[in-house]
């Protein structure tokens, strides 16, 4: 897929779903997914003649939000959304009528300087 320029808001869906052939239905996939806070997305640079420049730049994309699906089954179950607060920075968990801050951010997100020390620290185990 080649994009001739990024949007200013990039919107990604994971599908956690899968058909099962063997019991002909669908069923949720269990495994752990974790999101970086901030996604760079490199760009190339293209000259107006259609060639390209050797320099290439990345278009950082910040976390706002995530929706998460809670239930072991693809056939039931809540969705809750965890999203940022662009004025404050802080992070909040909205299920139905309950709002509840997130001190340490979104659950299933990583900052990429965390990910970097905990690779220091087990590595020097």
């Amino acid at each position: 897929l080649a994009l001739s320029h990024m949007p200013q808001v990039l919107n990604l869906q994971l599908a956690r779903y899968m058909y099962d052939q063997s019991s002909g239905s669908k069923q949720k996939l269990m495994d752990e997914v974790l999101l970086p806070r901030t996604l760079n997305v490199p760009q190339n640079k293209i000259a107006k003649n259609g060639s390209k420049k050797n320099k290439s730049s990345s278009i950082p994309y910040i976390l706002c939000a995530v929706q998460n699906h809670r239930g072991k089954s693809a056939l039931s179950g809540h969705y809750v959304a965890e999203a940022m607060d662009w004025a404050t920075g802080v992070w909040f968990e909205y299920d139905d009528e309950k709002v509840t801050e997130l001190e340490d951010g979104p659950t299933c997100s990583y900052n990429s300087d965390e990910k970097l020390e905990k690779k220091k620290g087990t590595s020097d185990a």
